[in-house]
Order: C-alpha cells, then sequence, then structure tokens
C-alpha cells in the first residue's frame, strides 16, 4: 500500500469526538459525546474521563439522551418550515422555504400589532432545545419580544406549577429542593411518578434512595407501572393514569379529619414557616 493511499484512508477513518449536553427538556444537562465519521453522526456516547464519586457525581446520561441520533435520523423529522393548505384542523401541510416562512411571520406579527395591539400576540412554552445549552430558543424568543413590543405570556409552566403555587402558598416564595444527600435523613421517601433508576434529573438519585433504605428508610411509589425503581420500593401504589388529584386530595382530606394534619404542624412549625 503506498503512503498516499494509506493517509487517504486514516483520514476517511478517523472519527471525531465533540463534547455537548442534552438538550432533552428535563433540567440534567447530562454530559455527551457525538461521534463523528465523513461528517454523519454515527455514535452517542458520554465521557469517561471524569472520575465518579459520592461526592461529585458524574452527570451520567439516560437511554433517552443517549438516542439523540435517532431523532436526528428519524425519517419522520420536520426539516423544514411548513405552511398550512386548507381549513384548520384537516392536517394538511406544505413545505415552504426559510426565507417565506421567516417574512411570513414577521407580516403576521406587523399586523396583528396594528390592528389589535401586541397583547393580542400570545408568546407560549415550547420543547425540544428550548433550554439547551449554546441553543436557547426561549431566551433568544424572549429577548426579541423584549424589544419589540409587549405581548402576552404564559404564566406558570408544565413541569412544575403547582409546586410553585404551593411553595408560594406555604413559603412565600419558590424553594428550591434539598440536595439529594438529604435524602439518607429521610424516614419515608415517596416516588410519584418518579423512576430515578431508568431516568435522570441529576445524578445517582437512585444511589441515595438505596443508601437511605439501608438507613432505615421506607420508600414507597405511586406508578401506574412497575418500573425498574420499583425494586427499591417498600410499597408499590399503581393507580390508573390520570387519578393523581384524586389521591393527593384524599391524602388531604384524612390528614385533616383524623387530626394528621395538627400532628405535622406541632413537629414542624418550630423549624418551618407557613404550614
Amino acid at each position: 500500500m503506498t503512503p498516499q493511499i494509506s493517509e487517504t484512508l486514516s483520514k476517511s477513518t478517523e472519527i471525531k469526538q465533540i463534547p455537548f449536553t442534552c438538550t432533552y427538556n428535563c433540567g440534567s444537562r447530562c454530559e455527551l459525546v457525538a461521534h463523528i465519521k465523513d461528517n454523519q453522526l454515527t455514535r452517542i456516547d458520554t465521557t469517561r474521563i471524569k472520575s465518579d464519586s459520592t461526592k461529585k457525581p458524574r452527570l451520567i446520561p439516560c437511554v433517552r439522551g443517549r438516542s439523540l441520533r435517532r431523532s436526528l435520523d428519524d425519517p419522520e423529522r420536520i426539516k423544514t418550515p411548513l405552511k398550512r393548505k386548507g381549513p384548520r384542523g384537516s392536517g394538511h401541510f406544505t413545505e415552504i422555504t426559510w426565507e417565506k416562512a421567516l417574512d411570513k411571520v414577521a407580516k403576521e406579527l406587523e399586523r396583528i400589532k396594528t390592528e389589535y395591539g401586541s397583547e393580542a400576540i400570545f408568546h407560549a412554552y415550547g420543547d425540544g432545545s428550548l433550554n439547551g445549552r449554546g441553543i436557547s430558543g426561549e431566551s433568544a424568543s424572549n429577548r426579541f419580544f423584549s424589544n419589540w413590543a409587549p405581548v402576552t405570556d404564559i404564566w406558570g409552566g408544565m413541569s412544575y406549577h403547582s409546586i410553585r403555587q404551593a411553595s408560594n402558598w406555604m413559603l412565600g416564595e419558590l424553594i428550591q429542593s434539598s440536595d439529594r444527600a438529604t435524602l439518607l435523613d429521610s424516614k419515608l421517601i415517596i416516588l410519584w411518578g418518579n423512576n430515578p433508576a431508568e431516568t435522570r434529573m441529576g445524578p445517582n438519585t437512585i444511589y441515595f434512595i438505596a443508601e437511605a433504605k439501608d438507613c432505615g428508610a421506607r420508600v414507597i411509589l405511586v406508578d401506574p407501572r412497575y418500573t425498574d425503581t420499583g425494586i427499591f420500593a417498600d410499597q408499590w401504589i399503581p393507580i390508573r393514569p390520570g387519578t393523581d388529584s384524586a389521591l393527593a386530595t384524599s391524602i388531604a382530606y384524612i390528614m385533616e379529619n383524623e387530626g394528621l394534619g395538627l400532628q405535622v404542624h406541632k413537629n414542624t412549625h418550630h423549624w418551618i414557616h407557613g404550614v
């Protein structure tokens, strides 16, 4: 094999590794590495350089984050703007260029602002790479409308609006949750729709749950499915999908009518406000 052919083959088989963070909207931003060969994404892995310890755990991605390549290569992925063709709700769209789409949106924004006022424009929450580091559609759109005109924005959020409201009523403001290491001090851990054994909302959560069980904590899983997290649960409550509010209301009813709420107040009012 001549040196020129050998050099050409080595360049064609060279794999570039580009580090990035997961852009799924869960909040963890786990560490990922893209493997690029011949300008094609061939694999998504995670970095193996950093150490992983209890005090400084790594952001190890879950299966969903490591399968981002499937979303990129999905044949149904929308790659160009779509304009509705036919009446609303018909489900018929036609592809248009980015230039035409941007011009159409700009003209509609100006028309609505002129005819009805800018408050008639509803700036709604998005998804996808909304909060991805370096690619934040939410921040960009907020910046745009802050400089263009005041519009009607969304209130609350689809992720934790109820938590925000309850925290405001009980504590006066939104209080961030404790570090997962404080699970070791718990006597009861309720995982309500939470599946840390298979998903991530931060590193090593399931490790601390296992350690808390060894320290005597009781774990209750509320989930229609018996997930891998169920292995760590002392009790599994398989409610029907959509009945979370009914269960929460029933718990509050029992606490109020059997005096359990008063007992909680006696045990906690020295340390926290609002209870």
